[in-house]
């Protein structure tokens, strides 16, 4: 902390230290306290506040009703992508037919970033609602979301994303595929196994959700929570036994 210290005082004179700090703000709107709402408001209307410190008070603010929602709508049309991303994701919460006004015209963002995220939001929207003008700019920016995602296909993660995405489409086989991606890119990686599992038992696939789970504990390396599943799905099917020791172990674990 010192040699930082030192260095800002290198880089910009001491007069840094006296700027006046966000941190508490931002901790206290981590606990859900509702004395951080008025604060962070401000943050998100100053100007002078860098677009991230801007768009992470949004994300706190998302929490606090209705100022909160009225805030994120106003920032759809912040100057920062960063701030009008960040507001999305906190709309995507919504229902299909309060968010889709909102949401809608942002994708034909100029920007790939707002524009994936619109997508993204917009994903549990019937057909219905859109035009066919704004189903093709939808289509695009889930076509843009996949390309960001295959960017990075030698890890899991993107494969995750992907499966979220078709599981929340209805998509339930390429869900299922790029969750099987995902393992076999790294087959230690825990929400892979628990994307899958929770894949199979949302479409009543539940003795393939407990073999995607013991087969998990061979490889994952912190398996506490795949304990707690495990007995989560035994309790539905009143093996109590066998999920109070499940339970056990990911209580010891």
């Amino acid at each position: 902390a010192g040699w930082a210290v030192a260095a800002m005082d290198g880089w910009y004179g001491p007069q840094w230290q006296e700027r006046p700090s966000l941190v508490g703000i931002m901790s206290v709107a981590r606990q859900g306290d509702p004395i951080a709402e008025a604060p962070l408001l401000q943050v998100v209307d100053d100007p002078t506040q860098p677009a991230i410190i801007r768009a992470t008070a949004i994300e706190l603010a998302s929490q606090y009703g209705a100022q909160g929602l009225a805030m994120m709508a106003n920032s759809l049309g912040d100057g920062s992508p960063l701030v009008r991303a960040s507001a999305l994701r906190g709309l995507a919460a919504l229902s299909p037919a309060q968010k889709f006004p909102l949401i809608e015209p942002s994708l034909a963002d100029p920007v790939r970033g707002v524009r994936i995220e619109a997508a993204r939001a917009l994903v549990d929207v019937p057909r219905s609602q859109f035009s066919d003008s704004q189903w093709q700019q939808f289509e695009s920016g889930l076509a843009e979301y996949e390309a960001a995602q295959l960017a990075q296909a030698d890890h899991p993660e993107g494969y995750i994303n992907l499966g979220s995405l078709y599981a929340v489409m209805g998509r339930v086989e390429e869900a299922e595929t790029a969750y099987r991606t995902a393992i076999a890119r790294d087959r230690t990686f825990l929400p892979a196994h628990n994307n899958l599992a929770n894949l199979y038992y949302q479409t009543g696939r539940r003795a393939e959700a407990e073999d995607t789970f013991r087969q998990a504990l061979e490889w994952v390396q912190q398996p506490g929570s795949l304990y707690y599943s495990l007995g989560l799905l035994q309790v539905e099917d009143q093996r109590l036994e066998e999920a109070a020791a499940n339970f056990a172990q990911a209580a010891e674990l």
